[in-house]
């Protein structure tokens, strides 16, 4: 029933189609555990999927039992893939979410807002069409918004990280800092 609930629940966010083969919780640690999670977004089915992760490891923090708030003490992604296309005409395969405005006096839904004390990625990559970037990074204190424009019709993302360890090294961060990213 809770692996039912998950996916909807990221359709609903992603407006992907998602799979999810394995799900299992562990609820007096808080944790739960998702194997081969795809979510597929407008890219063919000959092409890899929009996101795919191997493995997510989360420990759940509830803030509010009242307003069913939580965070996350820690989060494990092992071998993420994000795989972004942009094709000829300046479109992606990126899914748009099929979540209903607020309001019609809304024109920016809120997607998601999260909070992560410690997010460990490993084994990880981002495909930007044929281009193969790595990804594999320790980040402390992760504050994570998502919004949708629906007039624009693109994400927005607003990102602050504590301390940031990529490879051998760290690199320091302003506490609060903040990047917006658009897409």
């Amino acid at each position: 029933m809770v692996r039912h609930k998950v996916i909807a629940e990221l359709e609903t966010i992603t407006g992907g189609r998602v799979e999810i083969a394995e799900f299992h919780t562990i609820p007096f640690r808080l944790r739960a555990d998702v194997r081969n999670l795809t979510i597929h977004g407008r890219e063919s089915s000959s092409e890899a999927p929009y996101v795919h992760l191997d493995r997510l490891v989360a420990d759940i923090n509830v803030i509010s039992v009242f307003s069913f708030r939580f965070g996350f003490h820690s989060v494990l992604l092992e071998r993420p893939t994000v795989h972004i296309i942009v094709y000829p005409d300046g479109t992606t395969n990126q899914p748009q979410p099929a979540v209903k405005k607020a309001s019609d006096s809304t024109p920016i839904e809120e997607l998601f807002s999260l909070r992560i004390s410690r997010l460990e990625v490993q084994r990880g990559e981002l495909l930007w069409n044929d281009q193969r970037v790595p990804l594999e990074f320790a980040a402390s204190d992760v504050a994570a918004t998502m919004k949708y424009s629906f007039l624009r019709r693109h994400y927005e993302a607003s990102i602050s990280l504590g301390k940031l360890t990529a490879g051998s090294g760290t690199i320091a961060r302003s506490p609060g800092e903040q990047r917006l990213i658009s897409f």
